[in-house]
């Protein structure tokens, strides 16, 4: 297994995130051969400025980021003013109204990972949720929803710092990569930091591990 292909490298869950911030996840990348970069729209103009057509990394663009808690009219708008911008995006990553689900909003909730997916002008999406709030039938209920939505993937947490939502377990993981099968891909998050937090998320069986410390991880692991 190559390591590096399992991360997905991000600094967007900090607070501090200039172009120095932004310029070193790049450089990161570009050093451990990781081919999975996430940053959000402000960062876009910089990325692509440092990366060569020959580079081969996806840029991944966070949307509605950290807590989704936006009108589904706003989201959707963020998403074509990116596209219209002609910016370089090969990916979304959308956050989920996590809160409005928990209401009992579910038609809602469906309608707003539709209309996301179908903004995106076949730009893959993958829809961000966290999975340490949900029991195994709304674990269920979302991850059906993003798969008949026509997501790529979903990221099972949106890991910002600090967070007062807890960190999904390693169990939480396996359920939800058991559900999702493999129809679509699981993207690990929460806490990895450290080379065992991910080892676990790969060994529960998810796609890749969004990590802000993937570089240092790759190096202990080499």
């Amino acid at each position: 297994m190559k390591y590096a292909d399992k991360i997905e490298l991000s600094n967007i869950q900090v607070y501090e995130v200039g172009d120095v911030q932004i310029e070193n996840l790049v450089l990161k990348a570009l050093a451990a051969g990781i081919k999975e970069i996430v940053v959000g729209p402000c960062a876009l103009d910089l990325v692509e400025k440092m990366l060569k057509d020959h580079d081969n990394i996806t840029i991944n663009c966070a949307v509605s980021y950290p807590s989704g808690a936006y009108l589904l009219e706003q989201k959707i708008q963020e998403i074509q003013d990116l596209i219209d911008e002609q910016k370089r995006i090969d990916a979304f990553y959308v956050v989920m109204s996590e809160g409005q689900y928990l209401s009992g909003h579910v038609a809602e909730m469906k309608e707003e990972l539709t209309e996301i997916v179908h903004a995106s002008n076949n730009i893959p999406v993958k829809i961000v949720t966290e999975i340490s709030v949900l029991d195994e039938t709304q674990m269920e209920e979302v991850a059906e929803a993003i798969i008949t939505a026509g997501a790529q993937g979903v990221v099972i947490s949106a890991d910002f710092k600090p967070y007062d939502i807890q960190e999904p377990s390693i169990e939480q993981v396996k359920k939800f990569v058991e559900i999702v099968g493999n129809r679509i891909d699981v993207i690990g998050a929460g806490n990895v930091t450290q080379k065992e937090r991910f080892l676990d998320m790969l060994d529960a069986g998810v796609t890749r591990v969004n990590t802000t410390n993937g570089f240092e991880i790759l190096k202990e692991l080499n």
